[in-house]
């Protein structure tokens, strides 16, 4: 087959590592939470594969260092609380996207905190109440995009930003400017956190999902990374692949390519075997064409921006 298809670049992640016995504790914490506010998912189904895979992506090449431990669905329908944080949020994008043009501009994310902090944003949501004040966004909460994401516990949420103000922490420790935005962002372009105010957070913020992961030892990892250099042939990467895949092929087909991502970002399977079951999967034709049609359109806007300049 020609033409290649390469990992994602890295996303730079800090992080504090620890170990594993005190991990496993608070998981065994948060399986005890069994009132109904969290349903378990089974690692055979659809969606705890599919949020998997978004998890693995947000990370790179970190993601041969953290395991997947279970994955929780919040269930807002269990209690009346849930009712109305998710009737709140729905009363909110309507609202957002009045104010904004039509656009409330939604987004996911990532926020990490303890087995308490589930515990509190399970039950009452996002906001002063739920969430611990200050840090590095002293006026409100940071979530992360749905492109970086590691802790020890995270919850998946949908985020509504509205119109956004750029800025660095430290640079505007009393807030947003005015009432004019509705939130904050790191960068306008390439956003890689979301800062909601305090006062906003429970009706803007709503949790969907409850990961436990686990942090391995990074450099005892180090011997099973394989060196892949960028080819000279055509290439896409496997979420951008994932992606345009998505748009000819069946939600079947596309779950069961990202069982084998999965597999291979925990280096539970080798390239070569990932190649394999993908070609076998949508065929050589489909993936020559999309590879290549990719490369081509990658060309032509390198060759418009050029021409612009």
């Amino acid at each position: 087959m020609n033409g290649s298809i390469v990992d994602d670049d890295p996303i730079e992640f800090n992080y504090e590592a620890s170990d594993s016995e005190s991990i496993t504790t608070e998981s065994t914490e948060l399986r005890a939470f069994e009132d109904g506010a969290l349903l378990h998912l089974d690692e055979g189904d659809d969606e705890h594969i599919n949020l998997k895979h978004n998890f693995l992506i947000s990370i790179g090449r970190l993601a041969e260092c953290c395991s997947v431990v279970e994955i929780r669905r919040v269930m807002h329908y269990f209690s009346a609380m849930g009712r109305a944080q998710l009737g709140a949020f729905g009363l909110y994008v309507r609202a957002l996207a009045e104010k904004n043009g039509g656009n409330a501009n939604l987004n996911m994310g990532w926020y990490g905190t303890s087995v308490e902090g589930v515990r509190k944003i399970v039950r009452n949501g996002f906001g002063s109440d739920g969430v611990p004040m200050g840090g590095t966004f002293g006026f409100g909460i940071c979530i992360y995009g749905a492109s970086s994401a590691a802790n020890w516990h995270l919850i998946f949420c949908r985020v509504i930003l509205g119109k956004t103000e750029e800025f660095l922490p430290g640079t505007k420790p009393f807030g947003l400017i005015s009432d004019e935005f509705d939130s904050g962002v790191d960068n306008q372009k390439f956003p890689r956190r979301y800062i909601v105010r305090f006062s906003d957070a429970k009706t803007r913020v709503l949790p969907l999902y409850v990961l436990t992961v686990q942090l391995e030892n990074t450099q005892s990892k180090g011997s099973l990374k394989e060196i892949v250099g960028r080819p000279h042939s055509p290439w896409i990467s496997f979420s951008k692949l994932i992606y345009t895949l998505s748009k000819c092929l069946s939600s079947s087909k596309i779950c069961l390519i990202k069982r084998f991502h999965v597999k291979y970002m925990e280096r539970r399977i080798s390239r070569i075997q990932l190649v394999t079951q993908l070609r076998q999967t949508v065929g050589d034709e489909l993936l020559v064409s999309v590879i290549r049609k990719f490369h081509e359109r990658n060309r032509e806007n390198k060759i418009h921006s050029l021409q612009r300049h």
